[in-house]
């Protein structure tokens, strides 16, 4: 009953510092009185409510961390090939998903990936080391491991898991019915990363495969918003 008492415990203190992060970007605001909050800023108080966020999800979970760490570590070739493999998998199913989009949909962006870019744009550095490092970390301890420790059923997980994943990423910028799709894509990366979690039984594996995937993903935003500025 203590085991199972501890594990709800977490899970529900998680979720709320995950939904904490615009409180925690008001500390620097109302404690440096800013009152035009610019891309640039907006992006400062992003890293700033990630760091808050990694910091409490660490400090909760750093018993589970140092163990999986020191396992992946001795194990890191056969664990990243085996991650890297349901990558590819849920890229063949994102690629799949986004021919669905340009078949049926007349929005050819999601209402987050516009506001990512502006945001690229305005700091493409903070925004690379934001997505490929903090944002992964935040991401997988939230929706794989603190779900997978409240659900022992398998193919459940990684359902739930992957379908919530994908709804956060693409419920707050709905912007007409079509955007529904963009659920798709975001649900296909989810699902592939709790099947990986699922698999390898290591955090780490999906935290990696999370960051090489935002970390191309926004370098090539980088490159693209770039070659659009030289031309």
């Amino acid at each position: 009953m203590k085991y199972l008492w501890n594990r709800y415990t977490k899970f529900i203190l998680t979720i709320i510092i995950f939904f904490c992060s615009a409180f925690f970007q008001l500390i620097p605001v109302k404690l440096f009185n800013i009152n035009n909050i610019t891309p640039k800023i907006q992006i400062l108080l992003t890293l700033f409510s990630n760091m808050m966020n990694i910091l409490l999800l660490v400090l909760m979970y750093y018993k589970d961390l140092k163990e999986d760490f020191k396992i992946f570590l001795e194990n890191k070739k056969e664990m990243l090939e085996e991650g890297f493999k349901i990558w590819l998998v849920g890229l063949v199913l994102m690629a799949g998903s986004n021919v669905v989009i340009n078949l049926f949909s007349p929005n050819k962006i999601a209402g987050n990936e516009e506001a990512i870019r502006s945001l690229i744009t305005a700091a493409p550095y903070i925004m690379l080391f934001n997505t490929s490092i903090l944002a992964p970390l935040i991401e997988e301890i939230t929706f794989r491991k603190a779900f997978r420790d409240i659900i022992d059923t398998k193919w459940l997980f990684v359902i739930i898991s992957g379908v919530v994943f994908g709804g956060l990423h693409v419920i707050t910028s709905i912007r007409n019915a079509y955007d529904f799709l963009y659920l798709l894509p975001y649900c296909s990366l989810g699902i592939a990363l709790s099947y990986m979690y699922a698999k390898t039984k290591n955090i780490f594996v999906p935290i990696s495969m999370h960051a090489l995937h935002n970390f191309l993903i926004t370098l090539m935003n980088i490159i693209a918003l770039g070659m659009i500025v030289l031309c």
